[in-house]
């Protein structure tokens, strides 16, 4: 999955990352034998960022983890 946030509005990015999330989330239940990588401009920092932390938590429970 490719992905571009928006540049201007938090709640705009938040939003997005919880779709991506659920879509991620949705689609590991399907096919849990596939690889998944997110990969693109989230317009945010790494680490203390809601976007961030809806993506790739730091307890692993999210649909990602960080390479």
């Amino acid at each position: 999955v490719n992905t571009h946030l928006d540049h201007v509005g938090i709640q705009a990015r938040e939003g997005s990352a919880r779709q991506i999330a659920e879509a991620l989330r949705r689609w590991s239940e399907e096919r849990p034998e596939a690889a998944q990588v997110l990969c693109g401009d989230f317009n945010s920092p790494k680490g203390g960022n809601a976007v961030y932390h809806l993506l790739a938590p730091p307890d692993g429970r999210g649909p990602l983890l960080d390479a």
